[in-house]
C-alpha cells in the first residue's frame, strides 16, 4: 500500500523555539459541519480522507515517540475550535488512537488565529492496554460467518494462543465433506443450481457477477485467505451467492488469467512466522469450475479457494502504526517512518523477565512505561532510587534547594553573582534546582564553551525549565543548543527515564550581563498547556526520579548476554565522581575493590571527556594489561583501545586524553610516558588511572607512583556480586591485610568496603584432592544442570591458573561433555559471543559472568595467593565454584562445605 503521509515533514525545528518534535501536516478543513460539506464531490472526498490520514498519523508517530506537537494550518477562515468540533472522521481516528480513553488524558488542543497545536502526551499502556498505538492492524479473523479486522489486542492474543501449541492440522468436522469433495470433483456447475452449502465459520461465498471482477479479486482475496489462515482455516467460494446458489463470474477472463490473480494477490501477504517457527508459507488451493446455464451457454466461473490453518500470522498490509525516528542526527532532522510487521510485532511483545535479572535486579517503572522506553534495573536490596534521590537532592518539600552542594559551593566561589541570578528566577515554591557544568554533556551532548553551567529546575506549579548562563552575549546559535539540550532531556526523560506524564522542559538561557539579555532568543508566543504543569509534590517527586533515572543510567553488560537492550543505574558515590569537575580533577586515581564498578565509571567518564572537550575516540587512549579486556572496551567506540604493552612499544599520536584500568598488574615505566603525553596535551587533557591493589597478580613494581603521591579518589561499594560470595572476597582480602600489616592504607579501603544488596548467590569451594578427571566431571555435570535451568552457555566461564592449564582442562571438557553437544568452548576474547569461556584467571581480569568456575588458583608466587584467589572469585556474579587439585590441597577451614 502506498504511504499517503508523503507530505507530511517531520523535524526537531533548530529555528524555532520548540524543545520537542513538532509534525507540521499542512492545511486542513477543521469543524464537523464544514467538514461534511467535503464529501459531496470526489475530489474534495480525497482531500478529507488525506487531511484526516495526515493528522491520525502525526499524532500517532507522537504517541509512539515520546509525544510533541501538531501543527495544522487552518485552511477555513469561520473556524473556531472553541466552537466546533475538530470533525467526527478525526475525532473518532484520534480517540481509537488512544482506545477510547479521555481526551484530556493524552490531547491538548490550542488554536492561535490560523493555526491548530494539538499537544500529544507519550502513550502508556499500564500492562493493560497495548503496548503501541495502532490505526489499523492488517490482519484479519473470522468470527461466525463474518471477516473481522483484528484490533492490536487481539493480535497478541493469537500470537499468545499460537504459540503455546503445535502447528494445527486443517479439519472439515464442521463441513459437509462429501459436498464439498463431489463440487471440487465436478466438471462443471449450473447456473442457479443449489450447492446445498452454507456459509459458516469455515466457509464463505462472493457473489462478484458485477463490478471489475480483478478489482474485487485484488481487494478481497488477501483478507480472506488472512483471515482463515489465521483461524483454522476454510474455503472461499467465489461465484456463489449468500444463499448458496451459483451465479458465476468472471466469464470475460481466462481461468490461467484468474489463477494468476489469485497467486498474484497471495503474494502480496505479509507472514509472520514466530520465533522457532520452521513451518512452510502459507498453503492453499485453487480449484476453478465452469458454470454453463440450461442452453448450455457458458456463464462464468466458480472459483473454490481451499486455505490451510497458517502456523503463525497472516497480515494483509504491514500495520498502520508510525514513529518518529531520526533521520540525519548531524543536523537534527527526525522523520515519521511507518513500522514494518516484524517490528511492530517487537514492540506490541510483552517483555519476557530473565530469571537471572528477576533474582539479582528489580525493575524500575514495570508497569507505565512507554512502549520506546528502555527497561531499566537496580540491585535488588541494594541502594533505592529514593535513597539516591536523598542523597543527591535531599528533601524536596516545603522549598527549593539547590543541589548539588559541592557544585554550589564551587559556583559561589567562582561566579556568585551566576547563583544571585537563578535565585531572583526561583518561585516561591517546593522543589529542587538541580546544577551541572553542562546538562549537555549529561545528556550526550557536546558542551557550549560559551556556557558557564545549567540547572534544572524541578518544582511544583511550574513547568519543568532547563536555565543556561551564559557568560557572553546569547547568539542564535547558542540559544539553538540550549534548546536542543532541553529537546534531547525531554527525549531521555520518556526513553531512559520512563516518564509517562505530560512533559515539556522549557530551555531559558540567562546571561551573567543582563543588559545583553536577548528577547528574540526565549520562549514563542506559544505557550505549552497548563496541564503540563506540575501540579503537586507527588508529580514533582515522579519527574525527579526520572530525572535520576536518565542521569545514572548505563546499558549494562547483561544486554549483551540476554539480547536485550537493558540498563542499570550508578550508585551514589560512581555518579559523584564522574560528575567531578574534569577542570579541576584532570589526574585522578581511582580505588575501588573487585566488583565496585570501577570500568563502569572508565567507560562513562570517557563519554562525558568526548562530549566535555569535542573530541573524536581517536583522541581518548583507554590502556589495560590483557587482550580480552581490552577487546571488550573497544566494541562500545569510545576511544583507542590498546593493551599495556602495545602502549610501551608504539608510539600513538593525537593523543589528548589518558584512561588507564586495572593499573595494578602493570609493570615498567608507562606512567612516566603517560605524564608526559598527559603534560604534552595541555591544560584541558585528563589522566584518570583505576585500580585496585588487592587484584595485583603479580609481586612486582608496578611503576605507580607512592599512594602518598596520589590524588585519590573510592569506590566502597561492591555491586556486581552476590552476598556469599563478597563474603568469600572479604576473607581473602582479610588475608591480604594480615599478609601486609604494616600497609594501613590497603586496611582502610578493605574497612570502608561494602556489599550493599542482598542478592543472593552460591559460593562452593571443594577441598576434597580432587584429581583432573574428577574436577572435569564435576564442572560438566554442573554446566548442564545451569543450562537445563535456562542458563546460556555465555552465562559460563572457566578460570584456570595459567595458560598452560587451560588448553589441557579445555581437551578434557570437549571430551567430557561432547555427548551433551557443549563442546563449544571459546578464550575470554569471545567474552560476548554465546560460548562457554575457558582461559586464565589473569586474562580474565576485568570482565566477569554469571556462574564461573575456578581450578586451583595457587601461584607459583606464594605472597600472591590470595590476590589471585580474589581475582578469580571477583569474576562470578552469582555462582562460584573454587576447585583444587589433588597435587596441590590446600585446607582452608573457612570454606569447608
Amino acid at each position: 500500500m502506498e504511504d499517503s503521509l508523503s507530505s507530511v515533514k517531520t523535524r526537531y525545528i533548530t529555528n524555532k523555539n520548540f524543545p520537542v518534535n513538532v509534525i507540521s501536516v499542512g492545511s486542513a478543513t477543521l469543524g464537523e459541519n464544514q467538514r461534511k460539506g467535503m464529501g459531496r464531490q470526489s475530489e474534495s472526498k480525497t482531500q478529507k480522507k488525506r487531511e484526516r490520514e495526515n493528522i491520525s498519523k502525526a499524532v500517532c508517530a507522537l504517541l509512539n515517540s515520546g509525544g510533541g506537537i501538531v501543527l495544522v494550518n487552518i485552511s477555513n477562515e469561520d473556524f473556531s475550535y472553541k466552537k466546533h468540533s475538530l470533525g467526527l472522521d478525526i475525532e473518532k481516528d484520534l480517540s481509537s488512537l488512544i482506545f477510547n480513553l479521555p481526551q484530556a488524558d493524552y490531547f491538548d488542543i490550542i488554536q492561535i488565529k490560523m493555526h491548530l497545536y494539538i499537544f500529544v502526551k507519550t502513550w502508556s499502556s499500564n500492562n493493560r492496554l497495548p503496548r503501541i498505538c495502532t490505526l489499523s492492524v492488517g490482519l484479519f479473523h473470522r468470527s461466525f460467518t463474518s471477516k473481522r479486522a483484528a484490533d492490536s489486542q487481539q493480535v497478541m492474543d493469537l500470537i499468545e494462543k499460537k504459540s503455546k501449541r503445535k502447528r494445527v492440522c486443517f479439519s472439515r468436522s464442521d463441513l459437509d465433506k462429501e459436498k464439498l469433495d463431489a463440487l471440487c470433483e465436478r466438471e462443471y456447475l449450473h447456473l442457479d443450481e443449489d450447492l446445498e452449502l452454507s456459509e459458516s465459520d469455515v466457509v464463505e461465498f462472493k457473489d462478484f457477477s458485477t463490478g471489475k471482477i480483478e478489482t474485487r479479486l485484488k481487494e478481497v482475496i488477501p483478507e480472506y485467505i488472512s483471515m482463515f489462515g489465521n483461524c483454522k482455516g476454510g474455503y472461499l467460494i467465489i461465484g456463489v451467492r449468500d444463499c448458496g446458489t451459483v451465479k458465476g463470474c468472471g466469464k470475460e477472463l481466462s481461468k490461467l488469467k484468474i489463477e494468476d490473480l489469485v497467486k498474484s494477490s497471495c503474494e502480496k501477504l505479509k507472514m509472520y512466522h514466530l520465533h522457532d517457527c520452521f513451518m512452510e508459507n502459507v498453503s492453499y488451493s485453487i480449484v476453478i469450475k465452469d458454470v454453463y446455464d440450461d442452453s448450455r451457454k457458458f456463464s462464468g466461473y466458480v472459483l473454490i479457494i481451499r486455505v490451510e490453518p497458517f502456523c503463525c500470522l497472516l497480515f494483509v498490509d504491514d500495520p498502520q502504526s508510525w514513529i518518529v525516528e531520526s533521520y540525519n542526527q548531524d543536523i537534527n532532522i527526525d522523520q515519521i517512518k511507518r513500522l514494518e510487521t516484524h517490528e511492530w510485532i517487537q514492540r506490541m511483545q510483552k517483555e519476557v523477565i530473565d530469571p537471572r535479572l528477576e533474582l539479582q535486579f528489580s525493575k524500575l517503572n514495570i508497569s507505565d512505561r512507554s512502549s520506546h522506553s528502555k527497561p531499566v534495573y537496580i540491585r535488588e536490596g541494594g541502594e533505592s532510587l529514593l535513597d539516591i534521590q536523598k542523597n543527591l537532592f535531599g528533601d524536596i518539600g516545603g522549598r527549593i534547594t539547590i543541589k548539588p552542594d559541592t557544585l554550589y559551593n564551587e559556583l559561589c566561589r567562582e561566579h556568585p553573582e551566576i547563583i544571585k541570578q537563578l535565585k531572583e528566577h526561583l518561585p516561591e515554591t517546593e522543589g529542587v534546582l538541580i546544577l551541572s557544568r553542562s546538562w549537555a554533556v549529561d545528556v550526550g551532548l557536546k558542551r557550549n564553551r560559551n556556557a558557564v553551567c545549567d540547572a534544572l529546575l524541578i518544582a511544583t506549579n511550574n513547568y519543568p525549565q532547563l536555565y543556561t548562563v551564559f557568560i557572553a552575549e546569547i547568539t542564535q546559535k547558542d540559544f539553538n543548543h540550549s534548546n536542543l539540550t532541553a529537546f534531547t532531556l525531554n527525549k531521555k526523560l520518556v526513553s531512559i527515564g520512563c516518564y509517562t506524564g505530560k512533559l515539556c522542559v522549557i530551555p531559558k538561557p540567562l546571561n551573567l550581563l543582563k543588559e545583553n539579555q536577548n528577547p528574540n532568543f526565549f520562549w514563542p508566543s506559544i505557550a505549552f498547556p497548563k496541564t503540563y504543569i506540575l501540579d503537586n509534590l507527588e508529580n514533582t517527586n515522579e519527574l525527579l526520579q526520572s530525572v535520576l533515572i536518565t542521569l545514572l543510567n548505563f546499558k549494562t553488560n547483561l544486554s549483551d548476554m540476554i539480547g536485550i537492550e537493558i540498563f542499570n543505574i550508578l550508585t551514589t558515590e560512581q555518579y559523584e565522581i564522574l560528575s567531578k569537575n574534569l577542570h579541576k580533577s584532570r589526574h585522578l586515581f581511582v580505588h575501588g575493590p573487585a566488583g565496585s564498578g570501577k570500568t563502569v565509571v572508565a567507560l562513562k567518564i570517557m563519554e562525558r571527556i568526548a562530549n566535555e572537550y569535542d573530541c573524536s575516540a581517536s583522541e581518548i587512549l583507554y590502556v589495560c594489561e590483557n587482550t580480552p579486556l581490552r577487546d571488550y572496551v573497544r566494541k562500545h567506540n569510545l576511544c583507542e583501545a590498546v593493551t599495556r604493552e602495545t602502549f610501551m612499544l608504539k608510539t600513538i599520536s593525537n593523543i589528548r586524553h589518558i584512561i588507564i584500568d586495572e593499573a595494578q598488574n602493570f609493570q615498567g615505566d608507562w606512567y612516566k610516558k603517560a605524564m608526559k603525553i598527559h603534560r604534552a596535551a595541555g591544560k584541558t587533557s585528563v589522566f584518570w588511572v583505576f585500580l585496585d591493589y588487592f587484584q595485583s597478580s603479580h609481586p612486582y613494581e608496578t611503576g605507580l607512583p607512592e599512594v602518598e603521591n596520589q590524588n585519590k579518589e573510592f569506590l566502597t561499594k561492591v555491586v556486581r556480586n552476590a552476598g556469599d560470595i563478597y563474603d568469600f572476597m572479604k576473607k581473602a582480602m582479610t588475608d591480604i591485610v594480615n599478609a601486609k600489616a604494616s600497609d594501613l592504607f590497603l586496611k582502610n579501603i578493605m574497612e570502608r568496603c561494602e556489599c550493599p544488596h542482598s542478592v543472593p548467590g552460591t559460593c562452593v569451594v571443594l577441598e576434597e584432592n580432587l584429581d583432573r578427571q574428577e574436577i572435569v566431571a564435576y564442572i560438566a555435570n554442573k554446566c548442564k544442570e545451569y543450562l537445563d535451568k535456562g542458563y546460556s552457555k555465555r552465562d559460563i566461564a572457566i578460570l584456570c591458573n595459567t595458560a598452560s592449564d587451560v588448553e589441557g582442562y579445555k581437551n578434557d571438557l570437549i571430551e567430557k561433555m561432547r555427548k551433551d553437544s557443549l563442546n563449544n568452548f571459546k578464550d575470554a576474547g569471545s567474552i560476548l559471543d554465546n560460548c562457554i569461556v575457558i582461559d586464565s584467571i589473569r586474562r580474565f581480569s576485568g570482565l566477569e559472568r554469571s556462574v564461573v568456575f575456578v581450578i586451583h588458583p595457587v601461584p607459583v608466587q606464594a605472597e600472591i595467593k590470595s590476590n589471585i584467589l580474589l581475582c578469580a572469585a571477583s569474576r562470578a556474579q552469582t555462582n562460584l565454584y573454587v576447585l583444587y587439585e589433588k597435587s596441590h590441597f590446600v585446607r582452608r577451614k573457612y570454606f569447608k562445605i
